[in-house]
């Protein structure tokens, strides 16, 4: 009775095959930031950790896109002598622009020959011959029969079953279905794994999930340069049309006053000044930057883009590391939201996470702003002494002087900004 039960279960029931992929995670991510571009810092910045890896790869989001893309959402069973069992490559494909209305339904495809096939409703037995490729209205849903040629057997195609899923319900199954470990402790390999009654539906799944996760760290990995350059080009179409307006009041100065140059002395204190209100012109643009991020965050934006004021190079690790924790904390709560788990006691906590973590980077962003003025008031009472030694130079020169002083300081932040961006 024994040997009788077990040989049943052996020959009745579904078999399941182990489908396994692996991927490393860089454990340094040396790759410069937005900030690192622009003032040549080698800053390095702490990886997101492996737990954090896995939450991404099983979250609702990712795992929802891949068995969109797959199709997963129709199944195909191949009808043997003794049971059903679940394939990819089957001897029909079907064509279904929306599945809406038909979920939860199924049909049974008899193939006749290479032409025509019997669609039979399992639900009254009813059976219909159709051509493969025609117009069928099933359920008040347009689909379409296709002969998939991938499929080959010698004898005659077995008959098919169609199932059509509900596609947030199947979101659900594969995301406990998945199983990630870590290759070994001291390692950043991390495992995906799953089981599945057909191999090559497994091997497919795994393959487009890591494919995604890849393109979609890709993605956020852009979206810091993205923001930057969108950043840097509001302020170079600020500057374009000044610097124009500049160009030609000096050329109309010069025909004006016909003078063609400055005089030794002149060009000394000209030099000077120049170095100055560069560095000047520089601290103040860091300040629109300030600005820039505090409201940034009084507009309630998404949070876990928050990296985007890094574009201006900040150097304060102590701005640099809230802004991370702050994306990272973002980043949690967002899985959990985007897969359904508004209710989760874990939002409540990310919320007050993120809640502490702005007041401190407004405190961290007030002690940065304090001393970028500090350092801009500096710059200031030199520019007003070398300004004072322009006394000597005669006033058609010092009026000269001073437009070219604006248009090569404009000049030679246009060109940094232009540099950056590119």
């Amino acid at each position: 009775l024994t040997f009788i039960i077990a040989y049943a279960y052996n020959r009745y029931t579904q078999e399941l095959y182990l489908v396994e992929t692996s991927i490393l995670v860089k454990e340094d991510n040396t790759v410069a930031t937005a900030s690192d571009l622009l003032y040549e810092k080698a800053m390095k910045t702490n990886p997101m950790s492996l737990e954090n890896k896995e939450l991404v790869l099983k979250s609702y989001p990712l795992v929802y896109s891949v068995l969109e893309e797959l199709e997963f959402d129709i199944a195909y069973y191949i009808v043997g002598n003794i049971k059903v069992s679940e394939t990819f490559i089957a001897p029909v494909k079907i064509e279904c622009s929306d599945i809406s209305k038909i979920i939860g339904k199924n049909i049974t495809i008899e193939t006749i020959d290479d032409k025509q096939f019997t669609l039979i409703y399992p639900q009254n037995k009813k059976r219909e011959i159709h051509q493969f490729g025609e117009d069928i209205i099933f359920y008040n849903t347009n689909i379409k029969i296709h002969k998939d040629f991938r499929y080959s057997v010698e004898k005659n195609n077995p008959n098919t079953v169609i199932r059509f899923k509900d596609l947030k319900i199947l979101t659900q199954i594969y995301q406990k279905k998945i199983l990630i470990s870590q290759k070994e402790r001291e390692s950043t390999v991390i495992n995906i794994s799953i089981l599945e009654e057909d191999q090559v539906k497994g091997v497919v799944f795994l393959n487009k999930l890591t494919e995604n996760y890849i393109y979609n760290e890709i993605d956020e990995k852009n979206i810091e340069s993205i923001n930057t350059v969108s950043f840097i080009t509001i302020q170079l179409q600020e500057m374009r049309d000044s610097l124009s307006r500049i160009e030609q009041q000096m050329q109309e100065y010069k025909d004006n006053n016909k003078i063609t140059d400055l005089s030794l002395k002149a060009q000394s204190i000209y030099t000077n000044i120049i170095s100055v209100e560069t560095e000047l012109a520089k601290s103040k643009s860091l300040k629109n930057y300030y600005t820039y991020l505090e409201n940034y965050i009084d507009d309630d934006n998404s949070l876990s883009g928050v990296s985007i004021p890094t574009s201006l190079g900040i150097n304060d690790a102590g701005l640099n590391a809230l802004i991370n924790q702050l994306i990272e904390v973002q980043i949690k709560k967002d899985i959990l939201v985007d897969g359904g788990q508004v209710n989760n006691p874990a939002i409540a906590q990310y919320n007050r996470q993120i809640k502490q973590l702005v007041l401190n980077l407004r405190e961290a962003i007030n002690t940065s702003n304090s001393a970028n003025n500090l350092i801009i008031k500096d710059f200031e009472a030199r520019f007003s002494k070398m300004e004072s030694s322009l006394s000597d130079i005669p006033k058609v020169e010092r009026e000269l002087l001073s437009i070219e002083r604006l248009q090569s300081i404009s000049e030679n932040l246009y060109i940094f900004l232009l540099k950056k961006r590119a």
